[in-house]
């Protein structure tokens, strides 16, 4: 609570209001107020001097529950809702403004917790690019998506009242029931397994269950793989990890080679595969290539996906905190299109969340999307991390991410990816993605 007078003096405050700046007067002939910044709902379009809940009420007009986003210099973000009204003598004249705020931040957060997972769940069917089926729990299919269908081989009309069995050799069957229990109990799991095409070929899958809890009771699983055949015989053959060192060295020289050319520096980001994030020489690995190529660590960023993300926590937090704690930033890349818990995301040591391009397509036209990339903006907001939107095509869709925050983008609507001489030729004034030695970074 916060009285102010009607020059804008504080005559009389709760001790609480010291911590979101309703202590501090305001000066209404010079417009300013204190040390803190306010802002809409939207976390980043300042609130201007005339809409701060004291000036409107100095102005004779009630406030009823204004949200404004509150930050300290050098602290998080408090989310409040404002009352205010003026304050009248015996007389009839008005003497001041009083101002009651509530803190909601833990609900604000909530809630917009809540609305991410339901948009995640609601939507997992139509956009996911990759494989996604329900299961009931006796491990029968109620639904696939068509990414099932297109790496499978198999339709729901196939699968119905069928088990996962059918898609599985023995091996596979005893691997995913030994986990099973976990999942029982209400935790999600990550791990690769091997599957059959309908052809009888085989193809391998990197799996994310996670349990569908209902009052307590797990009542189902949804089921979401990425089809990493293609990758897994190339980590079979250990060829990964040295290909994984010479792209990241060979990108390092690059972003030196431009440094020194004079071109505006860029931090280049390099895509992390799940072997090598499990390879305990990663951190050696880094520290030798920065070191040989003169990198500083601020412009080196490493990408893992979701699904790389979850798999064996206690092996990649301590490897991430490492690389973070070195100077490189660590982004999530292609977000959305696993499910990583939020209490998962919490632990990692991330910087920032790249939305994957595929809830770009014909999102300013489409009714699931764009709930989807808001509701993700508003977490990223929330855990305090960057934001950066793959796959923008069209001026629409960058405006649309710049009203949500996210003021980092990559796509099309930019640049293709080019080879690095050409951003050379350019002066810098190329956009990346660049493509170095045949890789996209």
């Amino acid at each position: 609570m916060t009285v102010y007078g009607l020059d804008g003096r504080i005559p009389f405050f709760k001790e609480a209001a010291k911590r979101f700046g309703m202590s501090e007067p305001i000066d209404l002939h010079e417009r300013t107020y204190g040390s803190y910044s306010f802002y809409h709902p939207d976390g980043s379009t300042p609130v201007s001097f005339a809409e701060l809940p004291s000036v409107r009420v100095l102005h004779q007009e009630n406030v009823y529950n204004q949200e404004i986003w509150v930050q300290p210099p050098g602290k998080a973000v408090s989310i409040l809702v404002a009352n205010g009204k003026l304050l009248y003598a015996s007389s009839g004249e008005p003497v001041g403004a009083l101002i009651v705020t509530h803190d909601i931040t833990e609900r604000k957060w909530a809630q917009q917790r809540l609305e991410v997972s339901e948009q995640r769940y609601k939507s997992l069917f139509e956009h996911n690019p990759d494989i996604v089926c329900w299961l009931d729990l006796s491990g029968r299919f109620l639904n696939v998506n068509p990414a099932f269908e297109s790496v499978t081989g198999y339709t729901m009309s196939d699968l119905r009242n069928q088990s996962f069995q059918r898609l599985l050799n023995r091996e596979g069957v005893r691997r995913v029931l030994s986990m099973s229990r976990t999942i029982q109990q209400g935790a999600s799991d990550n791990y690769d397994i091997s599957a059959f095409h309908q052809n009888g070929t085989q193809i391998e899958l990197n799996v994310t269950v996670v349990p569908i809890v209902v009052s307590q009771n797990v009542v189902g699983y949804f089921v979401i793989a990425k089809d990493i055949t293609e990758r897994k015989q190339t980590e079979e053959t250990g060829q990964i990890v040295p290909i994984g060192r010479w792209v990241l060295e060979m990108a390092c020289q690059q972003c030196v080679k431009w440094q020194q050319q004079g071109l505006p520096p860029v931090r280049l980001a390099v895509n992390l595969s799940m072997r090598q994030l499990q390879d305990k020489q990663l951190v050696p690995m880094v520290q030798q290539i920065l070191q040989k190529t003169g990198l500083h660590p601020r412009y080196l960023e490493l990408e893992i996906t979701e699904s790389i993300a979850m798999h064996r926590l206690d092996a990649v937090i301590p490897r991430l905190q490492t690389l973070q704690a070195m100077g490189i930033q660590i982004s999530i890349d292609d977000f959305g299109t696993g499910y990583s818990s939020l209490s998962c995301l919490q632990l990692l040591p991330i910087n920032s969340l790249k939305i994957d391009q595929s809830f770009m397509r014909n999102m300013t036209d489409s009714s699931s999307h764009m709930p989807i990339v808001t509701a993700i903006a508003a977490m990223a907001h929330s855990l305090q991390l960057s934001l950066v939107a793959e796959g923008v095509e069209t001026a629409k869709q960058l405006a649309f991410l710049r009203s949500l925050g996210c003021l980092t983008v990559q796509g099309y609507f930019f640049s293709k990816p080019v080879p690095a001489d050409e951003r050379e030729a350019a002066g810098g004034q190329l956009a990346l993605p660049v493509l170095i030695a045949g890789f996209v970074l």
